[in-house]
């Protein structure tokens, strides 16, 4: 592969084909994108989502603990958004009836591919960021031994959320 004249590699082509349809589905009134930022955005969002995802389910403490920053406020309004979504449930702990815990439900766990994308993002284009060295890595040396955990059902999440035969769209003739 031939160097830029800075030294650099190329920088790969990236496939467009077809992204245009991944903007608003055939028979849809909106574009799937735009509908699922609508629900994830918001400042902490995607780091309480993060934080939902351990084990065992973490308490509203928990929560404020992990994230210097995020207010009670917050994170009440985005636990109660969650529910209310169903990403969500309230569970009381099991060794503690005073205290709640939180989890991801089904639906919930269906955000871990989007957690997971963000994740490797981060791990390859901001090392500088994200880890002391600066140096990329790849999923598996940033997750040892949990990378095919992580990464193992996204193609089958994707290839899942298909419709087995998608709509045809039938354009009308001149009236």
């Amino acid at each position: 592969m031939a160097r830029a004249a800075s030294g650099a590699a190329p920088a790969p082509k990236v496939p467009t084909e077809g992204v245009d349809r991944m903007l608003k589905p055939v028979g849809s009134t909106s574009c799937p994108v735009g509908a699922t930022l609508d629900l994830l955005s918001g400042k902490w969002t995607f780091r309480i989502l993060r934080d939902l995802t351990s084990r065992p389910p973490p308490t509203f403490t928990d929560l404020l603990a992990r994230n210097p920053g995020l207010t009670p406020r917050v994170l009440a309004s985005r636990l109660s958004t969650f529910h209310q979504e169903e990403l969500v449930e309230k569970i009381l702990d099991p060794k503690d009836h005073r205290k709640y815990r939180y989890r991801l439900t089904s639906k919930g766990r269906d955000a871990i591919p989007v957690l997971t994308a963000l994740a490797a993002f981060g791990i390859k284009h901001l090392a500088e960021r994200v880890f002391p060295d600066g140096k990329p890595r790849t999923m598996e040396e940033a997750y040892p031994g949990r990378s095919g955990e992580l990464l193992g059902g996204l193609l089958e999440y994707a290839s899942a959320a298909q419709p087995a035969n998608p709509p045809v769209e039938r354009r009308r003739g001149p009236s």
